[in-house]
This record gives structure tokens, C-alpha cells and sequence, in this order.
């Protein structure tokens, strides 16, 4: 059984390795007020497979304190706009197709 890596242990193993994650890199050049809503991201990759990469960048949001629920294989749901924002470039740079929807109104 996997278990998770509490945060602040899993930012010392970043610094001791060095080299910079895709998602960190992508969080620091989004130049946007947190705004906190319902936004889900719908992508797809037409390959089929998604990468495996694609999943440890989630993790790292995840460890950064973003709240990220996958409801379906191609849907996720966050709070945040900016991790909305950094899981669309994720998804694109991995060749994935990808949209960002914020929810106005739920009934």
C-alpha cells in the first residue's frame, strides 16, 4: 500500500535533488491572483496513454497544499484557480488536449 509523503519531508528531498519539477516551474510563471472557486479541468490524450509523469506532477501539487480530486479518468476538480492555470500548461506540455472550467453556479 502507497502511502503519502507528508509535505515538508517531501520539500527536503526536493532541495537535496536539485532539479527544479515541471509543475514548480509552471506555479512560479502564472502571474495570477489565487482565486478561490470550483474549476475543473477536462483533457485528453489522444495517444491514449496518459503519462506517468503527468501523475507525479499532480502529486507535487498535491505536497504544495493544492486540492486536487480526479472524478473521472480525463476530469479533475480544484479550488484554485492557479492550480487550474498550472494543470493546464502540465496537461499541454505533455501533449494533451485541455480545457478549464469554472462552475458559476451549482443546484
Amino acid at each position: 500500500m502507497k502511502t503519502s509523503i507528508k509535505p515538508e519531508k517531501a520539500k527536503k528531498e526536493r532541495k537535496k535533488r536539485g532539479r527544479k519539477r515541471l509543475a514548480e516551474k509552471v506555479l512560479k510563471s502564472i502571474d495570477v491572483k489565487e482565486k478561490k472557486g470550483n474549476y475543473y479541468v477536462v483533457y485528453d490524450f489522444y495517444t491514449g496513454k496518459i503519462p506517468k509523469e503527468f501523475y507525479i506532477q499532480l502529486d507535487y501539487l498535491r505536497e504544495e497544499g493544492y486540492f486536487i480530486l480526479r472524478m473521472q479518468r480525463s476530469l479533475i476538480y480544484t479550488s484554485s484557480k492557479r492550480c487550474a492555470l498550472a494543470l493546464k500548461e502540465i496537461v499541454k506540455h505533455y501533449g494533451g488536449e485541455v480545457k478549464v472550467i469554472r462552475a458559476v453556479e451549482e443546484f
